[in-house]
């Protein structure tokens, strides 16, 4: 197992995620491009086929060996919790250096989303051994030059049925799904 350290330069990126329902994914798009018109943001959109709350970084990786995948899967397996509603409503930009995420962030439900990413780290720790918590949960929209103070948007709700792990191929625009599982 390479973790990315010496020689071994990442190429690979694993994550757990919560995807919106598909009618939030549209109305998320639309929010972006109006709130980058908006504020005179240059970055283009993140280019992300499906808007995705960022749970949990695990990490980043020069290669993913099969094992380990496995070890990852079946510990979040025991992630056991009731699906619950969320509301996000408000963006603004996130901490950077020079380069900051414009995210839409979460209001209701923030705590319950906070909680799973909890529950997720507690079940990784065995394979893992300690994970820092990434940032609180957000959708990053795009990322600029400039900071967007914080700022509320109409409201969208939906209920959180499932979580999934992502594969991101570093320098490539492409995600695989390796694992997703059910709420409630």
């Amino acid at each position: 197992m390479s973790l990315g350290f010496g020689n071994d330069i990442p190429t690979q990126r694993l994550y757990f995620a919560v995807v919106p329902e598909p009618e939030v994914c549209e109305r998320i798009g639309e929010l972006a491009e109006a709130l980058r018109s908006e504020h005179g943001l240059q970055a283009v959109l993140t280019g992300e086929e499906v808007p995705l709350i960022i749970l949990q970084h695990i990490g980043d990786f020069a290669g993913v060996n099969a094992r380990l995948l496995g070890r990852i899967c079946q510990a979040a397996r025991k992630v056991q919790r009731p699906a619950f509603e969320v509301c996000f409503d408000y963006v603004g930009s996130l901490p950077g250096d020079g380069r900051y995420p414009f995210a839409l962030q979460c209001g209701p439900g923030a705590d319950l989303l906070l909680d799973l990413q909890a529950d997720i780290l507690k079940a990784m720790q065995p394979v893992l051994g300690r994970i820092r918590p990434g940032l609180p949960p957000h959708i990053p929209m795009l990322t600029d030059s400039r900071q967007v103070a914080e700022q509320p948007v109409q409201s969208m709700r939906w209920l959180v049925r499932e979580f999934v792990l992502l594969r991101q191929f570093l320098g490539q625009d492409r995600e695989e799904l390796e694992g997703i599982w059910s709420l409630g």
